[in-house]
């Protein structure tokens, strides 16, 4: 912890200090440093056994002595929360492996910023935490704790280790370090019945360098404790049926569950809109009790969602889910979505993770499951959340901008407008999107947005040619935003939509939260740079480039030392430049390669009653014959058919049939395409279809005409701008790199050249 000791200064004196502590720095001129001391205490929340990998969730309480206090009454907005500075040390030196696109200087998993964070610890041990303080005022405090984690094979003896392997001829030889575990080759049934007899957590291992095809485990009345590897190589690769591979459904035993070092492997194919989609490898729909769940270090390839970790039931309140060092990639409709975690106190943290769409990806289409759909991130109701050096990237999504597919956010946050949140997002870089952040009630409808507390530090948000801006949209009071690098490159828009602005606040669009409206906003210490050229901008946009809008219907708002530049538009607006432009952002290298998007479906209504065996000719997509199928049928398979039924009133339900299923087979003939029904259900007369034609080798190219460049510039403010040294108000204790800003501080996300 830092230790500071002046002399010749008297108490309350001014005084102009550099502190460093874990990589950051913290500096400035403070009224009067060593005139107060504060005092906090830390919360560590653990599961029940502390294991390694062990996630444990860190809440800041007791506050006490600082400049700043508590919420007034009947408000949300906590100043503790967004005026106090947090300088974590967790005693456990590493980095992330996951994240690729971001600056180095952040990729340390040892330390964290914020009132609420989490960390994984990896390996047993004795660890002590330190948090250091100090606000505007240079009142400082420290604290710290100790972790205790066990050794995993220490807490889950041999009766309670299942060691797996998908050679039914397993030798167990590299089996030495569990000699007594139960021993399970090729036979799920017999694993899933090991877990669901158990009246006490079990481990289960599987065996490193495997394929594992069909895994099924579904936990119901036993208890899962932890699901790792044993022997050596790399990850086991885990694939599913057509149900979860793990799910817990009420599971009235299930208290704490962590999952490491493996791999899933899905059936979509990203890049061409082909394949099954399976379902989410996890499913924990209904858990009836608090629980504390660790996913560390898993990869995810080729799934629907590849990652839904959720508890819903009201009496899971306090649930944490801690997702660590997760690499996805390939999905078809997120990355993440975590729905729902409806409990009081739940909490979510995400950290050193990478969900980066596949760059080849097609653009997407409409939500009926033959398309890429979603984004990244979307997090509806948690309350408490923590999201650090993560590395997002979105190029798909289901809506549309006149005729064309948009891309989804990158990150999707409180989409049920829940009142009195707490976010806490650093370190995060950005890629993608319509917009790339929203704050925007979409679940319920109701559109009308509560207060919360959201501290955004240290954001680069990257737009591609399919941004049409906002970087953010924010609908929700409560908002700190500092430290964040909006860029628009020199690219070629696609859309001719208006984009002159970098944030935009609006209340909502429903019934207004007076709460809401007096909930604070504050961007500061950012730089929004866009270096685009008239004729590379929408037309109505040219000449314009704007802090935000829409502020106005807040009534308490601070803009400050920010600088918002477009050095290339034809009336240049300079925003307190020159910056920098030549030098190359560190560690980022934008994904976006260009624009590509798959052939439409075709739809109709069934014209009979179509019964197994049946079959219908429909007429071929425009611009083809039979010749044009027949010349590539050998090539192009996966066609696949979506038949809809109507069944309640304002609902339908979906039938979807693939070829290489089984339910579907498709002929060409001269007049048309006959599609024969070979499932077991009968098409009925009247309903609408949709088919997918699958054409893989004939899928257009990408269109680089709308990629990014490979780097973004590093924009620090020139010696002879006017934002060197003229920084006053609310600033950022640090520079988004980590940087000393000097004194007098810069404006601007960036410390002087």
């Amino acid at each position: 912890m830092p230790r500071f000791s002046f002399r010749g200064f008297s108490q309350g004196s001014p005084v102009a200090i550099t502190a460093a502590q874990g990589g950051d720095t913290a500096s400035g001129s403070v009224p009067a440093w060593g005139a107060a001391t504060g005092s906090f205490s830390i919360q560590p929340l653990t599961a029940g056994n502390i294991t390694a990998p062990a996630g444990v969730w860190f809440d800041v309480t007791d506050i006490a002595g600082f400049a700043v206090g508590g919420p007034g009454l009947d408000e949300v907005y906590d100043p503790s929360f967004h005026e106090i500075t947090w300088f974590w040390d967790f005693g456990d030196p590493g980095s992330f492996q996951s994240p690729q696109n971001m600056p180095p200087a952040w990729n340390d998993a040892n330390v964290a910023h914020g009132r609420q964070v989490a960390h994984v610890f990896s390996a047993p041990g004795t660890y002590t935490v330190t948090l250091w303080a100090v606000d505007a005022n240079g009142t400082t405090g420290t604290a710290s704790v100790t972790i205790e984690v066990a050794d995993a094979d220490d807490i889950y003896p041999a009766t309670r280790t299942v060691l797996y392997s998908a050679d039914p001829a397993e030798d167990w030889s590299e089996a030495g370090a569990w000699p007594d575990a139960i021993r399970i080759a090729d036979d799920m049934a017999a694993l899933e019945n090991a877990v669901q007899g158990s009246a006490i957590d079990m481990r289960v291992l599987f065996k490193r360098g495997q394929t594992i095809n069909g895994v099924r485990i579904n936990i119901g009345g036993g208890a899962l404790g932890h699901v790792g590897t044993w022997g050596t190589g790399p990850k086991p690769v885990l694939t599913a049926g057509n149900e979860e591979i793990f799910e817990g459904r009420d599971a009235v035993k299930m208290r704490q569950m962590t999952f490491e070092n493996l791999r899933f492997q899905g059936n979509w194919d990203s890049t061409t809109e082909t394949g099954r989609v399976d379902p989410a490898p996890f499913y924990f729909w209904s858990n009836t009790n608090y629980c504390h769940c660790t996913y560390h270090a898993l990869e995810f390839d080729g799934q629907g969602v590849a990652i839904n970790p959720s508890l819903s039931k009201s009496d899971s309140d306090g649930s944490i889910i801690i997702l660590s060092d997760l690499d996805i990639t390939n999905w078809q409709n997120y990355a993440n979505f975590n729905n729902p975690m409806n409990g009081a106190g739940t909490r979510l943290a995400i950290i050193g993770s990478r969900f980066v769409q596949h760059p080849d990806a097609l653009h997407g289409g409409p939500k009926n499951g033959l398309w890429n759909n979603h984004g990244p991130l979307r997090i509806p109701t948690t309350e408490r959340v923590y999201i650090a050096c993560a590395d997002l990237f979105s190029r798909t999504g289901w809506s549309k901008i006149g005729v064309h597919q948009a891309d989804q956010p990158c990150l999707r946050l409180n989409t049920s407008s829940r009142g009195g949140v707490f976010y806490n997002i650093e370190r995060v870089v950005a890629e993608g999107g319509n917009q790339i952040v929203q704050i925007i009630e979409a679940n319920t409808q109701a559109f009308e947005e509560k207060p919360g507390n959201y501290l955004f530090d240290r954001l680069v948000l990257i737009a591609t040619a399919k941004t049409t801006g906002p970087f953010a949209v924010v609908h929700a009071g409560g908002m700190t935003w500092r430290n964040i690098y909006g860029i628009v490159p020199a690219i070629e828009k696609f859309f001719d939509n208006q984009f002159n602005e970098a944030m935009k606040f609006a209340d909502g669009v429903g019934a207004v939260d007076p709460a809401n409206k007096a909930a604070p906003q504050a961007v500061y210490s950012s730089t929004f740079l866009n270096l685009r050229t008239d004729a590379q901008t929408p037309t109505n946009s040219q000449g314009t480039w704007l802090l935000q809008t829409g502020a106005e219907e807040f009534l308490t708002t601070t803009f400050e030392n920010n600088l918002v530049l477009a050095p290339n538009f034809g009336t240049p607006v300079y925003g307190d430049g020159p910056v920098e432009t030549a030098a190359a952002f560190p560690g980022v290298t934008p994904r976006y390669r260009g624009t590509r998007t798959n052939f439409d479906t075709e739809s109709g209504t069934v014209p009979a009653n179509i019964g197994p065996g049946g079959s219908f000719v429909v007429p071929f997509p425009a611009g083809t014959d039979l010749a044009y199928w027949q010349a590539i049928e050998a090539t192009d398979t996966g066609h696949a058919l979506i038949v809809t039924t109507d069944v309640k009133i304002g609902g339908s339900f979906e039938r979807i049939m693939r070829t290489f299923d089984g339910d579907l087979s498709v002929a060409f003939e001269a007049a048309g395409v006959r599609l024969t029904n070979s499932s077991q259900v009968t098409w009925i007369a009247g309903e609408d279809y949709v088919l997918r034609l699958d054409r893989i080798s004939m899928l257009p190219a990408m269109d680089a005409t709308y990629a990014s460049p490979a780097t973004i510039p590093l924009p620090r403010p020139l010696s002879n701008s006017p934002a060197v040294g003229t920084a006053a108000g609310f600033i950022a204790p640090r520079d988004l790199l980590g940087e000393t800003r000097g004194i007098p501080a810069d404006r601007g996300a960036f410390r002087r050249a």
